[in-house]
This record gives C-alpha cells, structure tokens and sequence, in this order.
C-alpha cells in the first residue's frame, strides 16, 4: 500500500504539472522594459526601477499572465535598439523575436521650466496597428513625486484591463483564474516584420497587337520571391512558363507552338493596410526569357528554332494574409519580349497566387 500511495501522489504531481504548463502555453507573455531616463541629469536615477516595481506589482495583483525575465527582456531590449524609444515597427520586432505578446515600454523626461517629470508609456500587442501610446504624465518635482509610479501604474492597469475585456468579446466569454483577469496568448496575424514573400501563381496570358492575331490566350505559371530591404521598398525574382498555341486556320497541315520561359529582376514598392494585414506591391523588371518556336505537318516537326532576348515586366498584385504564414492574392502585368529583329510582342497577364511569407 505505501508503494502505491507514493505512486499515485507521483502521478497527481506530474498531472499537476502538466496542467499548470498547458495554462501557462495559454497565457500571454508580458515584458516590462526598463523606462527611458531622457532627462539628461543624475537626479532621477531611481525612477525607472521604482517605474517597474509598481507597474509589475499591480499587473500581478489584478492579472494573470507570464511575465519574460526582466534580464532576458533588458538583453534583447539592448540587442535589438541600444539607444532611443522603440518605435511601432520595432515594438512588433521585439514581440516577434521573443514570443512576447504584450510589451510595456516609456520614458521620463524633465521639464526645467516648469520643474515637472515627463511620463510617456507605450504598449505594443505585437501589430503596427494594436500599438498604444497612454495618457502622458506629469508631475512637479515635490514630495507627490513617489506617486508618480503608482498613477503610471493605474493607467497601465487601466489599459490592460481594457485589452482583456476586448479578448474576451472576441472569445465569446471573460475568462478568469482564481480572479484574476486572464490575459490570453493572442499572436496577430500582419505582414510586420516579415521580409521575405514567395508566391506561386497560376492564370492567363493575353497575346496583345500583331502577336494576338497569331496566338489565342494561353494558360500561364508563375512563381516570385520578393524581400523588403528599405522601408516599404523590395527586390525580388520572377520567373514565368507559358506555351502559346498557333490559332487554327484554313491550312490544317501546318501548326505552330511558341514556349516561353521568361525571368525579369525586380523592384518594388508594398503598401500595407487594413489591419496590416492587406498588401499591394506594384514594381518594374527586366531580365531575358528564352523561348522555342516549332513548326508542325501532321504530327512531324518541320521546322524548330530557339532563342532568348530581354524582357521588361511591369505588375501590381493585390494579397490578403490568411495566417501568419500563408496569403492569397490576385495580380496583373505586362511581359514586352524583344524579338531578335528589335520588334516587340506584348502580352498582358492575370494570376491568382498563393504566398508564403516569412
């Protein structure tokens, strides 16, 4: 009997246990950032720790939720912007970067005309969008400034408890551990910070002037990789097949087939909207395709020529993120093949794509 007592209090302790980590897997992770002193003087040293002592201390008496080690948060704080306030871009990067899904970051500044503390605090839920800047403190420079902290951490309290209530809506029901307000693990689903975005897209090519009249529309495979490297501006690849298939005539004995692999180089420019979670890019490429031309009789090549010449490209595409990972997206171009005698054939394009972004 001792034997299975100790047994059945081991397994109570490892069911325990794995209850307890699938809550926390549920649970928001908070970081707190050490507050900005921009105030230029060594008078307020003591602010940013008394800052996050007050902000921690009320958000665990009124919520429940994993807070990121302070050390680990200050690390990555420092990895990823020494210097300076993060902005709303590089509050989504830290949250991304470190699994965190609330981020509470400021600073304090010093007027000298007025002899006040400054207190601006931000919070990022991990999207450009979600990105919140609260009420801005101020306080003389007398004995109520050891309250400060408090009525920062108030504005805090306030704030979250307004993002928990919002989950909840969203959830369908409040939710609340031993009665604490739950903060949940909600992971946002934005193009920000992603850099890298592949396509692979399926539709029709359009022969345009002299060309149109030889060759109908044709079916048409495209894929493309793009990455962001400044701003809203990207460098990309895009690589097409298609196979135009001579119209029929009155002389059945002869057909041609044109097979056109073309590749342009690319820049661009995204916009990002509705939630960041709508892109269009619009951009200009140039590259080569090469291509075969065949002649057939009655089922014998008689004629077979290839060759390759530049290409220009123009496009705007439309994509909407599914999940964080995957889009769907519809777009339009042009393709002008330079032929060997300097002529031109345009073709106009249409595809439905799916991405994957990264």
């Amino acid at each position: 009997m001792p034997q299975m007592l100790r047994w059945c209090i081991a397994l109570l302790v490892i069911w325990n246990t794995v209850l307890v980590a699938a809550e926390d897997k549920s649970l928001a992770r908070v970081a707190i950032l050490t507050y900005e002193d921009e105030t230029r003087t060594n008078n307020f040293q003591y602010m940013p720790a008394s800052l996050t002592e007050a902000i921690d201390k009320s958000l665990q008496t009124k919520f429940e939720y994993v807070r990121e080690d302070p050390a680990k948060s200050q690390a990555a704080r420092q990895k990823l912007k020494p210097h300076g306030l993060l902005n709303a871009k590089e509050a989504v990067l830290y949250c991304t970067n470190n699994d965190v899904q609330i981020l509470v970051f400021g600073r304090f500044q010093y007027d000298a005309r007025r002899r006040e503390i400054i207190v601006d605090t931000y919070i990022s839920l991990g999207s450009v969008e979600s990105f919140r800047h609260l009420k801005v403190r101020r306080n003389p420079t007398n004995a109520t400034i050891f309250t400060l902290a408090e009525r920062v951490a108030d504005d805090i309290v306030a704030e979250m408890t307004l993002i928990a209530k919002e989950q909840a809506e969203r959830a369908g029901k409040p939710k609340t551990t031993n009665e604490k307000i739950t903060l949940e693990k909600e992971i946002p689903v934005t193009w920000t910070p992603k850099l890298y975005f592949v396509t692979v897209g399926m539709g029709a090519v359009q022969p345009l002037a002299a060309l149109s009249d030889a060759y109908p529309a044709t079916p048409m495979v495209a894929v493309s990789f793009n990455r962001l490297v400044w701003r809203n501006f990207y460098t990309g690849i895009f690589s097409e097949f298609s196979r135009f298939s001579g119209r029929e005539t009155q002389n059945v004995n002869f057909h041609s087939n044109l097979t056109v692999l073309a590749t342009t180089f690319n820049v661009g420019y995204a916009w990002f909207f509705g939630k960041d979670r709508w892109r269009m890019n619009t951009e200009l490429g140039a590259g080569y395709y090469g291509s075969k031309f065949l002649v057939e009789s009655e089922g014998a090549n008689i004629y077979s020529r290839m060759f390759s010449n530049p290409v220009l490209r123009a496009s705007t595409s439309l994509h909407f993120l599914i999940f964080n990972t995957l889009s769907i997206g519809v777009e339009a171009g042009y393709l002008q093949l330079v032929d060997d005698d300097a002529t031109d054939a345009l073709t106009a394009y249409a595809l439905l794509n799916v991405g994957f972004v990264f």
